[in-house]
């Protein structure tokens, strides 16, 4: 039998681990009896190249996996697809469908069945079922009747079925195991358990009496070795909260710290439950060993309350101190704006605390009501409108205006461009500290000149900061040049006006870093709140950041 997969990613580093952690778990037997193909791409990809693929292999099933950002063109790939094939028969799986799938159904009759669900321990299942039905007679429907979680319309009546959780996480072969993993990609992605101890009402995984299934950390050595062997130098650990069992946390990164130098490690920690032992094995890990996202959300307790998620504010900004002051890895931090509960003011007051805390990275997302969450499923109840394509984003709640989430996209888009580049990092959490409400004024600045829907350069955001910065904070354009020299931009544009070249043998202030042997030198030094900087270039100074940097009193 002829089978595709459709293997559509965000991007060329990404890689869908669903299909090889599914191709894992069949015996050799019923191997035998399939021909697969995958036609892979990202959302970047021509379609028609795609289209072309599938036609060409003629499967007579079309399997897919479908989340918020592909499903879209997945889907449009697909139909068209259909059409070439009359007859081929398309079953789709993945987040997108653990809700009700009614709707989707009805109007896409080109897709067969969709799964809800995880699929490891059901795939084999229906992969046997489907080879009883090589003529693709009706008897199909007969045969998915039996399987667990796989949903279609027979009749004209939606055949609903309860979402599968597998039953034995640690007893399934891991996706490395598959032929059709990819090796290629610069990072792999492992769950060393499966299940969280939270039940957040935004995330897929939230249910009531949630269940936590753990790996042996001698088997994930095993399989890191296994990965090492490879060539991958990048993993990221799919954990939902890596520390809900604090002292596996502890025993993981005393493993991690094993590969210092081979491998780095991504980790999504919850804050609020960090204790001194984790805390002081975290401390022992080298440079390199880890990436650490601080899944934080909100720092307002009754928005805390509202998600059904635990683990207090208070304790988590203590945590997020605590990751902080290690010092040998990025911590990552994350809030959504949209929650019930979550207001405007509060959500500026959430992001100029983590400046000054001084976190790595901030991401500000705009909640998205995913299928088979609770508050999707009951948004009419916590007053949530949300958009009915993809991404669902928030739209308006009861403490939030659709305004305001505007304004919260103009503040995310700020974060990235001048706070999570290392290079504007220090500026921008000097003007928040200046406590005079910078952020606000800067996203109305940033508002009336479309800045959401244009691209910019390293230097294009550069200076329309500076501009910003020349109107508002004229006191300040000593400290940005400052910024913008470090930043290696050209000392010909106007945001450099304020250095002042300096000619050996024709000044009369003595330059502490001047080389007499090195004639390719240019020197400029630049006056600001008492301080006087140096700075050393090479020939191309205005292609390249300085070479020498030097800071006196004046």
């Amino acid at each position: 039998m002829k089978l595709l997969w459709a293997d559509i990613n965000a991007s060329y580093s990404h890689s869908n681990l669903a299909f090889p952690a599914m191709e894992a778990q069949m015996p050799p037997s019923l191997r035998a009896e399939c021909e697969w193909e995958v036609v892979g791409g990202t959302l970047k990809s021509p379609q028609e190249e795609l289209v072309m693929k599938i036609a060409n292999f003629k499967p007579q099933y079309i399997f897919a996996t479908a989340w918020l950002f592909n499903i879209e063109y997945l889907l449009s790939v697909i139909e068209k697809s259909v059409i070439l094939l009359p007859g081929t028969k398309v079953i789709l799986g993945g987040p997108e469908f653990l809700g009700d799938n009614s709707d989707f159904l009805l109007k896409h009759p080109f897709v067969t069945a969709v799964f809800r669900g995880e699929g490891e321990e059901v795939f084999p299942l229906l992969i046997s079922s489907l080879l009883k039905c090589r003529s693709m007679e009706d008897n199909l429907a007969m045969q998915l009747k039996e399987i667990p979680g796989i949903e279609y319309i027979s009749d004209g009546k939606y055949i609903r079925k309860s979402a599968v959780r597998v039953k034995n996480f640690a007893g399934l072969n891991p996706p490395e195991s598959s032929r059709f993993f990819n090796w290629q990609k610069p990072f792999v992605q492992i769950e060393t358990s499966r299940g969280c101890f939270n039940s957040c009402r935004f995330c897929v995984s939230g249910r009531e009496n949630p269940e936590v299934e753990n790996i042996e950390i001698d088997t994930i050595e095993k399989r890191i070795g296994n990965i090492l062997s490879h060539g991958i130098k990048e993993i990221r650990i799919l954990d939902r909260t890596f520390n809900g069992n604090a002292k596996r946390a502890a025993g993981l990164i005393e493993l991690f710290r094993k590969f210092h130098g081979s491998i780095k490690f991504h980790i999504e920690i919850h804050p609020a439950f960090i204790n001194e032992n984790l805390t002081d094995r975290l401390k022992k890990c080298g440079k390199g060993v880890l990436h650490v996202e601080a899944g934080l959300q909100s720092l307002d307790n009754e928005v805390i309350k509202l998600c059904n998620r635990k683990g207090e504010p208070a304790a988590a900004i203590k945590g997020l101190k605590r990751l902080l002051e290690c010092g040998n890895f990025e911590v990552h931090t994350d809030l959504i704006a949209g929650l019930p509960g979550y207001s405007y003011v509060r959500l500026l007051s959430d992001v100029k605390e983590l400046v000054l805390l001084g976190a790595d990275e901030i991401q500000l997302e705009l909640l998205k009501l995913l299928p088979g969450t609770c508050f999707r499923e009951k948004s009419p109840e916590f007053g949530i409108r949300y958009s009915p394509r993809p991404p669902y984003e928030v739209l308006s709640n009861k403490e939030i205006g659709y305004t305001e989430l505007y304004c919260a996209k103009i503040l995310s888009k700020i974060l990235e461009y001048w706070y999570n580049d290392p290079l504007w990092r220090d500026f921008t959490r000097t003007m928040v500290a200046h406590g005079d409400d910078y952020l606000e004024k800067l996203i109305a600045y940033l508002d009336r000149r479309n800045f959401l829907y244009t691209v910019y350069s390293l230097e294009g955001k550069s200076i329309l900061l500076h501009s910003f910065c020349k109107a508002l904070y004229p006191g300040c354009i000593g400290k940005f040049t400052l910024y913008w020299v470090r930043c290696g931009l050209s000392l010909k544009k106007e945001p450099a006006s304020l250095l002042k070249r300096w000619w050996p043998g024709k000044e009369k202030i003595p330059n502490p870093i001047y080389e007499r042997e090195n004639p390719r030198a240019n020197y400029y030094l630049l006056e600001n709140d008492g301080l006087r900087y140096w700075f050393m270039f090479d020939y191309t100074a205005d292609r390249h950041r300085p070479v020498k940097e030097k800071i006196e009193k004046l």
